[in-house]
C-alpha cells in the first residue's frame, strides 16, 4: 500500500468510515511503518484540538423569531398570572379582615350579653333588702 492511500485510510478510520477488513489491513501497515503510526497519533491529537474548537452554528432567523414569540407569550402569561394572583390576594385579605371583624363583634356582643345576664342573675339572687 502506498503512503497516500494509507493516509486516506487513516483519515477514514478516524472518521469511523473504514470497513473492519480494511481497518485490520491498515493496522498491519501501521505496525510495519513507524512514520505512518506517528502520523496517526499526530492526527489524533489534532482531532482532539479540532473538536474542542468546533463552534455551534449561528441561530437562524426563524429560530430567533420563535424565541421572541415564546418570550412574548411567557411574559403575557406571567402578567396574567400576576393579575390573577393580585386579585385573588386582595380578595383573601378582604375576606379574612371581614371574618376577623365579624368574629370580634360577635365576641363583644356575647361578652356584654353574658355580663348583663350575670348582673341580672345577681340582682335576682340578691336579698330584697339590698
Amino acid at each position: 500500500m502506498n503512503r497516500r492511500k494509507a493516509e486516506r485510510w487513516i483519515s477514514r478510520a478516524m472518521d469511523g468510515e473504514l470497513s473492519p477488513r480494511r481497518l485490520m489491513r491498515l493496522e498491519r501497515v501501521l505496525e510495519a511503518d513507524p512514520d505512518l503510526s506517528e502520523l496517526r497519533r499526530e492526527w489524533s491529537s489534532y482531532r482532539g484540538l479540532m473538536r474542542g474548537a468546533i463552534r455551534q452554528p449561528a441561530q437562524t432567523t426563524e429560530a430567533a423569531w420563535q424565541d421572541v414569540r415564546r418570550a412574548i407569550r411567557l411574559d403575557a402569561d406571567r402578567e396574567q398570572a400576576e393579575e390573577m394572583g393580585a386579585g385573588f390576594g386582595w380578595r383573601v385579605k378582604w375576606a379574612s379582615s371581614f371574618t376577623i371583624t365579624i368574629l370580634f363583634l360577635l365576641g363583644a356582643v356575647f361578652f356584654f350579653q353574658y355580663r348583663a345576664w350575670h348582673r341580672a342573675d345577681l340582682v335576682a339572687r340578691a336579698d330584697r333588702t339590698i
